[in-house]
C-alpha cells in the first residue's frame, strides 16, 4: 500500500467510527441521508446497492456494548473503496467528519427513565405532541 492508500483507509476508519456514533445519537435514517448524498459520485444503481448493504448492517442494531459494530465495519469497507475510486471525495468526507465532531462529542440530549416497569418510554430529540398532550425533552448544549 502506498502512503495515499493508507491515508484513505485511515480516513475511512475515522469516518466509520464517527458515523456509527452518529447512528447511536441520531438514528440510522438521518445518517443514511448524509451517506446517500455523499455517495452521489457513483451510478444510482451502485448507490442503491451500497445503501442496501448499509441497511442490512444497520438492521443488526447495536452490539452488547451499544456500539454499532456491523454498521461501522460495513461503512469502513464501503468508504475505503469509494474513496479509492473517487479521491476527489476526500475533502468532502473530511468536512462531514468536522460537522459530526469526528465522533468524539457527547450526545446533546439526556434521558433518564426510572421506575418505568410496565410502561412505555419514548425517546425524542425534541418535543413530542401526543394529540391531547405533549412530552417535553430537555437538551444540554453540545460541546
Amino acid at each position: 500500500m502506498g502512503a495515499a492508500e493508507i491515508d484513505v483507509m485511515d480516513l475511512a476508519t475515522r469516518a466509520s467510527e464517527a458515523l456509527a456514533v452518529e447512528v447511536a445519537r441520531s438514528g440510522w435514517g438521518l445518517v443514511k441521508e448524509r451517506i446517500s448524498r455523499f455517495l452521489r459520485r457513483d451510478e444510482p444503481e451502485a448507490v442503491e446497492r451500497q445503501l442496501a448493504d448499509l441497511d442490512a448492517a444497520a438492521e443488526k442494531g447495536p452490539d452488547g456494548d451499544g456500539a454499532h459494530g456491523a454498521l461501522r465495519a460495513q461503512c469502513f469497507w464501503q468508504l475505503g473503496a469509494y474513496l479509492q475510486r473517487n479521491p476527489d471525495a476526500i475533502e468532502e468526507l473530511e468536512q462531514l467528519l468536522a460537522e459530526l465532531g469526528d465522533g468524539s462529542r457527547k450526545a446533546g440530549s439526556v434521558m433518564n427513565a426510572n421506575g418505568n416497569t410496565g410502561s412505555v418510554v419514548i425517546q425524542a430529540g425534541g418535543n413530542v405532541s401526543t394529540g391531547t398532550g405533549s412530552i417535553t425533552a430537555s437538551t444540554r448544549p453540545k460541546r
